[in-house]
C-alpha cells in the first residue's frame, strides 16, 4: 500500500505585484513544476483572502521515509524562492485509492 503526506505551508515574503513577483521567478517555478510532476506532488500556490500566501501539498510514495525525502527536497527549493516557508499543518497515512 502506497504512503502519502498532506499539507500546507504559508509563505512569508514582500511580494507587493503577484505578477511581477512571478515572472522574476519563472525559471524557478519552472524548475519547481519539473520536480513535482517527476516526484508525484501535488500542490497549489496562492493567496487566501486576507492576503497571505499559501502553499497545499500531497506527495505519494512507496513509503513514508521516500515521501519524506520528496518532500524535503521540495521545501528546500520554495525556500529558493521565497524568504520563509512556514508548515501550518501536516499528516500522513495509507494512501487507499
Amino acid at each position: 500500500m502506497k504512503k502519502f503526506i498532506k499539507g500546507s505551508y504559508e509563505i512569508k515574503d514582500d511580494i507587493p505585484d503577484l505578477d511581477v513577483f512571478v515572472e522574476k521567478h519563472r525559471k524557478e517555478f519552472e524548475y519547481l513544476i519539473s520536480y513535482a510532476n517527476k516526484s508525484n506532488i501535488g500542490f497549489n500556490i496562492g493567496t487566501s483572502d486576507k492576503g497571505d500566501v499559501l502553499c497545499e501539498y500531497k506527495v505519494v510514495g512507496q513509503s513514508l521515509k521516500e515521501c519524506k525525502a520528496v518532500m524535503s527536497e521540495f521545501k528546500r527549493m520554495l525556500k529558493m524562492i521565497f524568504k520563509k516557508v512556514n508548515p501550518l499543518y501536516e499528516g500522513n497515512g495509507d494512501q487507499i485509492f
